[in-house]
């Protein structure tokens, strides 16, 4: 969430990465449903030029027309962004990503984000009565609507003739006006294989009794104290010792559906794990090793120096509607 203080407490997490050494950055937005409208123009003002627009509102009533725009020098204007996105980056997230897109600022990497960008007041019509109704909707910089024609289609709304319009980037850059912030570079989660959907399947309406059986396995590691650091390897020993605790709470699976599986058993035991021995911080340090979208933003920022370079790395077709 773009939470109260969300843009100072990231402000200074930023500080103190560089000051420990940090080149590159990634800003994961992905299942960020959004937040406060006046923090995302903020967490975006950290990264862009005095006078840069960030945000406009656009409505029926004058009053309903605003432009937010940077008012203070950045002060990384040398580091190299990834913005990772997918359909779960709703509201302030979108005006983020899309101000820093806007203005050649950031690499954007993932999925076409969820399109949520109308304003709405309430009126209210009695004890419990109201009714809410969308009197402006948000752009980019460049003028692309945020809101998505599919949304647009569920409430009933036409969606303006505008997206039809092609939009560049402060740099000339082609952006889609389709509704959502979509990425520069196409890159969707990591897949399940046949074998694996079908141990998915198999796990069906007991996936909780699956994870009874890894939280109780990994706190007998905890007390057992044999597991040496959070990057631990899970052994066919621990796949063994998983299957056995399923059997003994019911569930029989087969040998090849649960061999079909291995990948899954062996990530989530990992995280548990990891999660217990070692706390949170390092849960999550093991969901990004083990994380195909974040490789891939670090990969891309590994072969870059400067945030011009990374931009040449966006695909000429990522931006068309679909």
């Amino acid at each position: 969430m773009v939470r109260e203080n969300a843009a100072g407490e990231l402000e200074q997490e930023v500080e103190r990465l560089t000051r420990e050494g940090m080149r590159s950055l990634v800003l994961d937005l992905r299942f960020n449903p959004g937040g406060l409208r006046d923090e995302a123009v903020e967490a975006a003002d950290l990264f862009l030029d005095p006078r840069r627009e960030i945000l406009v509102s656009r409505g029926r009533a004058p009053g309903d027309n605003h432009r937010w725009s940077d008012n203070r020098p950045q002060r990384w204007s040398g580091l190299p962004i990834v913005v990772l996105v997918n359909g779960g980056s709703a509201s302030a997230a979108e005006i983020i990503a899309g101000a820093l897109q806007d203005h050649d600022r950031a690499l954007v990497v993932g999925d076409t984000t969820y399109g949520k960008g109308i304003v709405q007041t309430v009126f209210p019509l009695g004890p419990e009565l109201a009714l809410r109704m969308t009197t402006a909707r948000w752009y980019t910089p460049s003028g692309r609507s945020i809101q998505g024609a599919s949304l647009d289609s569920a409430m009933g709304a036409k969606a303006p003739e505008a997206r039809q319009v092609s939009y560049r980037s402060s740099g000339g850059r082609p952006l889609s006006g389709w509704g959502g912030i979509v990425p520069d570079v196409v890159l969707g989660p990591d897949t399940l294989t046949t074998p694996e959907s079908v141990f998915a399947q198999a796990l069906g309406p007991q996936i909780a009794v699956f994870r009874d059986v890894l939280t109780a396995y990994a706190l007998e590691l905890r007390r057992q104290g044999e597991i040496p650091s959070p990057g631990f390897e899970v052994t066919a020993a621990m796949r063994a010792e998983v299957r056995r605790r399923l059997g003994e709470r019911g569930m029989t699976i087969a040998d090849s559906v649960f061999s079909g599986g291995e990948r899954i058993v062996t990530a989530q035991l990992g995280y548990e794990v990891a999660r217990y021995v070692f706390g949170l911080a390092a849960e999550r340090e093991r969901r990004v090793v083990e994380d195909v979208q974040v490789q891939e933003a670090v990969a891309l920022l590994r072969r870059t120096s400067s945030p011009q370079a990374l931009l040449g790395m966006a695909e000429p077709g990522a931006r068309q509607p679909h």
